[in-house]
């Protein structure tokens, strides 16, 4: 207790009270739920809504990449298989002026499974520039991870019409970017604008985490498992 008082009167009080204010603001309820976010992803209802991920936007030689739509992508090929792993659905959207076969579509860095679906749009929002809602909606998805290029561009617009089209959306914010041709001091913006609409922002790995939770069939662990029913007479 000694200890304590003496750190206290060695410190500015003015120093002291916002270092307090800070504490107690970190847990409030609104503050929890931005810092670690409660998804409740019922089985088959998820799917991953990957954004752009070409040449054109994220390749440092074509002029528009750089550092960070590089270094974006590594870890989008590094951190999807894990969701893939999972049983969740990946919906590969793709800017284009018509459909083209895979090994046509300029990707970067990033190589689309078989069981992908890949969409072609041709405008900025997937749900203006395709027919991803009645994709979605024909496959029973409701709620959208959403990663890829530009998060001022494609990627807001994406998950804002999303949101007006009834979809939960989670945007995976260490798996998307901007290139050189978006201006970032619109970023701050634009992400008080999603979160205002209800979007979620998570890191992957924090999902990770809790990757269990996203297979269909997985096995309860021990301690959500119902005991078994006792013998007759017991």
């Amino acid at each position: 207790m000694a200890g304590l008082q003496g750190f206290l009167r060695s410190m500015d009080f003015d120093v002291f009270k916002a270092k307090l204010h800070q504490v107690l603001d970190f847990f409030k309820p609104e503050v929890q739920a931005e810092t670690r976010v409660k998804l409740d992803l019922a089985a088959g209802n998820a799917a991953l809504l990957i954004i752009d991920v070409q040449k054109e936007f994220a390749d440092p030689a074509q002029g528009r990449g750089n550092t960070e739509t590089r270094n974006v992508t590594k870890r989008i090929n590094s951190l999807i298989p894990a969701f893939r792993a999972a049983g969740m659905p990946a919906y590969v959207v793709y800017f284009s002026d018509y459909e083209k076969n895979p090994q046509d579509i300029d990707f970067y860095m990033f190589r689309p499974m078989p069981q992908d679906k890949l969409i072609a749009k041709d405008e900025d929002s997937a749900f203006k520039g395709s027919n991803i809602k009645q994709i979605l909606k024909g496959d029973k998805r409701k709620t959208l991870l959403a990663c890829g290029f530009n998060l001022n561009a494609c990627v807001f617009k994406t998950v804002m019409d999303a949101r007006d089209n009834g979809f939960e959306v989670i945007l995976l914010q260490d798996l998307t970017g901007n290139d050189n041709d978006n201006d970032r001091s619109k970023t701050a913006d634009q992400i008080a604008k999603m979160k205002k609409r209800g979007v979620k922002f998570v890191n992957s790995i924090d999902l990770l985490e809790n990757i269990g939770d996203f297979k269909k069939d997985a096995p309860l662990p021990p301690s959500r498992r119902l005991a078994p029913p006792k013998p007759p007479g017991q």
